[in-house]
């Protein structure tokens, strides 16, 4: 076929489909779109030529600290996953909800439950103990501290009555937001062993929308009861030096929780972009054939499948180098490559293979 009877060919069937070539008669807008998407990235193995990789083109989650620090306050960063899941949908292919999901509900699930053994003792023990005495004329801590004997025990006995059900508040708040955590994750659970496949937890996922943080943002409620805690520390130090250190200790873990807290979500939101912005790296026929050409031209020895697999594929650097990635190959691009290792392998030893047993050596995992 002639290139003019071919372009000529693309040309009618882009008319047909409502695509219009661009001003120079060159490739139509779906193909300059392709291209635009398409870089060309280094391999591993430094000797091998460099191949084009195309780009996800999935929208990038927000980096920026106070982005990080509102998200690990809502649980925004819980749903990078089903973002990824729901662009998937485009393509006809839904994968990792059912996993994502149970692995979420899980893990929260059996740390709520934990933390929820903790608080409910602490919510009937440890209210007023610290306000009342044990018998009369024994005191009690509030009293005996540096803050009860400056305010005086007549200020000290009329705040004890506030501070019972300050205290009181805080650890039902705490009880009741680790007990709601352990309780959502338990029904989620029972929900995905019913919609069971990986279309139907997408399908959950879509239709429960931001509930879907609500255990995460309930196990949050729960931390709460940190507060009761705190305020019965803070009474407790019977000098001013243990005040102010123990003052300086609190004040250092808030701000580290919360200063901190948003540089692992921040952390986590780039490495989900970085991994998330180049498809898997796919080699024709003959890309596959060269690279496997070139690989045994400088590794004459041979080696195992796997360390030619990890040197084909290509290696994104960033600015930033630890944010640094290597692209694998995909699926059809493993087993082309598989094909002629096996087939040069074989040659080396002197043996040649059939066609039938080089696709079984193919599609076998690699060793």
């Amino acid at each position: 076929m002639l290139a003019g009877e071919g372009w000529s060919r693309v040309s009618q069937a882009s008319r047909s489909n409502g695509d219009k070539p661009d001003e120079d008669g060159g490739p139509v807008a779906g193909e300059e779109a392709e291209d635009a998407k398409k870089c060309t990235i280094r391999r591993v193995a430094e000797y091998l030529p460099p191949r084009s990789v195309l780009r996800t083109g999935n929208k990038k989650a927000n980096e920026g600290y106070l982005a990080s620090m509102w998200s690990a306050n809502t649980g925004g960063f819980l749903v990078l996953a089903d973002k990824m899941i729901k662009s998937d949908e485009s393509k006809g292919v839904v994968q990792g909800a059912r996993d994502n999901l149970i692995n979420e509900c899980t893990n929260m699930g059996l740390i709520s439950a934990l933390m929820l053994t903790m608080i409910l003792p602490m919510a009937y023990d440890n209210v007023n103990d610290w306000l009342e005495e044990d018998f009369p004329g024994s005191g009690f801590i509030f009293l005996d501290s540096y803050i009860g004997q400056q305010i005086g025990e007549t200020y000290v006995n009329a705040a004890s009555p506030t501070l019972n059900d300050i205290v009181l508040i805080f650890y039902v708040i705490g009880f009741a937001g680790y007990l709601f955590s352990t309780i959502m994750t338990v029904v989620m659970l029972l929900c995905v062993g019913e919609v069971q496949t990986e279309m139907g937890c997408h399908v959950y996922l879509k239709n429960i929308g931001f509930m879907s943080r609500m255990p995460f943002l309930c196990f949050l409620m729960g931390c709460l009861f940190a507060v009761a805690s705190g305020l019965r520390f803070i009474v407790t130090p019977k000098t001013p030096g243990g005040l102010v250190v123990l003052g300086l200790v609190v004040l250092f873990l808030i701000a580290g929780m919360f200063f901190g807290s948003p540089v692992l979500i921040q952390a986590a939101i780039k490495a989900h972009n970085v991994i998330h912005e180049y498809e898997d790296l796919r080699l024709s026929l003959s890309e596959a054939e060269e690279d496997v050409e070139c690989w045994f031209s400088h590794n004459p020895d041979g080696g195992p499948l796997t360390d030619c697999l990890q040197e084909l594929g290509c290696f994104v650097q960033h600015q930033n180098r630890a944010c640094d990635v290597i692209l694998p190959l995909d699926s059809i691009s493993e087993h082309r490559v598989a094909y002629f290792f096996h087939k040069k392998q074989a040659e080396t030893l002197g043996i040649t293979l059939s066609p039938i047993d080089l696709y079984r050596l193919s599609t076998e995992p690699a060793k």
